[in-house]
């Protein structure tokens, strides 16, 4: 459903009783709160990794921001970058190590800060045991890279073929450019 906001605040009813998120895409230049029920329905449709990678990387990103401005207290956005421990898009790994990291920063003198890091090891310790910490040899930055006939986001790798320095592709970009 599409809502134009007219006003600072708005009301949508929406059918059902699953998880609604706003922003859908990213596409608006805003940040979004949700009530606990509704963010306790999205941290599980994270989990479930229901949504696409840019709104994973939306909602962590407005839980932090929200964080930060002293509207969502940290545990919230805690029990919700937990819900990331089984994600597999590089990006979204990225944001929630940099904001796990400016968390770390401003407890640096507080008692708590080894649990911090415990919880840091614990939600990274399932993805670096599915990559491992050096990249295997034709690994790139994304499971699509280097990979004949993979999609990317505006071309389709066709051939992998030596070249000098490396690896050449062959790219057929979808405008056809």
């Amino acid at each position: 459903a599409e809502t134009v906001m007219e006003t600072p605040a708005t009301t949508v009813m929406l059918p059902g009783s699953g998880w609604a998120k706003a922003n859908a895409g990213q596409t608006g230049f805003y940040r979004v709160n949700y009530s606990a029920d509704e963010w306790a329905r999205l941290t599980e449709a994270v989990r479930r990794q229901e949504l696409s990678p840019v709104d994973r990387l939306g909602l962590q990103s407005d839980a932090w921001a929200l964080v930060r401005a002293g509207y969502l207290p940290a545990t919230q956005y805690l029990g919700l970058a937990e819900a990331y421990a089984g994600e597999t898009d590089a990006t979204v790994w990225g944001e929630v190590a940099s904001c796990l990291a400016s968390l770390e920063n401003l407890i640096l003198a507080e008692s708590y800060l080894p649990q911090l890091d415990v919880f840091g090891q614990q939600l990274f310790s399932t993805i670096l045991d599915q990559v491992g910490w050096d990249a295997k040899p034709g690994e790139g930055h994304y499971p699509w890279d280097l990979q004949p006939e993979s999609m990317m986001t505006n071309a389709t790798v066709t051939t992998v073929a030596p070249g000098g320095d490396g690896q050449t592709l062959k790219l057929d970009y979808k405008d056809g450019g």
